[in-house]
């Protein structure tokens, strides 16, 4: 969101703001199209059903109880959080999880289309 230099400073991402902070927070962390957070805050829920990959079966065994299966649902989401480092927060960047799991840096927005004139 901010150019092809990854700027740790330029939204609340690696620990650095101790969590969510209010959208307007962090001005650099803003699309041109005045799209704020697309890099940090909270990772965004997508609505995409994923195939989950050994590591995040492994990863999440750690932090879903019963652990989750392959079998179950799994979603993707997309950019950095404010417990992430700068390198997740590349908006092409994207990862899995069950649907059952929730966390305190997982998020999701909102988006209607404006009425063009």
């Amino acid at each position: 969101p901010w150019g092809n230099a990854p700027d740790p400073g330029a939204a609340n991402l690696g620990g650095v703001g101790g969590g969510l902070w209010p959208a307007d927070q962090y001005s650099r962390d803003m699309s041109p199209f005045g799209v704020v957070n697309m890099g940090g805050n909270a990772a965004e829920f997508v609505d995409q059903i994923q195939t989950p990959s050994q590591e995040a079966l492994r990863r999440f065994s750690l932090l879903v109880t019963p652990p989750p299966t392959a079998n179950e649902p799994w979603y993707a989401f997309r950019g950095g959080s404010f417990r992430l480092p700068v390198a997740s927060a590349a908006t092409y960047e994207w990862g899995t999880f069950p649907a059952r799991f929730r966390g305190p840096d997982l998020g999701f927005r909102c988006v209607k289309d404006l009425a063009r004139n």
